[in-house]
């Protein structure tokens, strides 16, 4: 552990030196470059509102457009401790996003890339399937079936252009502003 944070100290050590922000070699800096040259990529106004929870790769917090006044969701990955194996992960989950269209999938708004971090925006849904279920307010059957076909809508559609979500759960079953199931 203390060869480790050495090698991390010097690497910071030089970087502060040199100036630089990102570095050619290093496979991270270039995937984040990646996605930051992406048609997505946005210049937002915006404000950082309640925490909504963390992933795999970040937290996941409410967003507010100052210029529009839309609540948004934006999932925000800090670099200080992104691994090779993650920034690929994200620049992967970037570029799926930015093809899909569907309604019953989250939309993608765009990337905006800073020093410290990257901030995904996407569609704000206040609601979950995970939340419902242990309220115990999804018990009409109708609407169970309307849920279902929806959610299997959305993932047909993933099907079809390729794409396994390979985290299908009810905290991942998001509900949006109108009642509709989000993938």
């Amino acid at each position: 552990i203390q060869e480790i944070e050495a090698k991390l100290d010097e690497s910071n050590r030089t970087m502060r030196i040199a100036g630089k922000i990102m570095d050619d070699n290093n496979m991270v800096d270039r995937y984040l470059s990646a996605i930051s040259s992406s048609s997505c990529s946005l210049a937002l106004r915006w404000q950082q509102g309640k925490f909504l929870g963390g992933g795999a790769f970040g937290s996941v917090w409410i967003a507010i457009d100052l210029d529009a006044g839309d609540i948004l969701a934006v999932k925000e990955i800090r670099y200080h401790n992104t691994l090779e194996s993650v920034a690929r992960a994200v620049r992967d989950e970037v570029t799926v996003l930015q093809l899909l269209q569907h309604p019953n999938i989250i939309t993608y708004f765009g990337v905006e890339v800073r020093r410290d971090r990257l901030c995904i925006f996407m569609e704000y849904c206040p609601h979950s399937m995970d939340k419902l279920l242990k309220k115990g307010r999804i018990t009409d059957e109708f609407i169970v079936q309307v849920f279902a076909k929806q959610m299997l809508s959305g993932l047909e559609y993933l099907h079809g252009k390729g794409i396994a979500h390979r985290d299908v759960k009810p905290g991942n079953i998001l509900i949006d502003t109108e009642g509709y199931i989000k993938v």
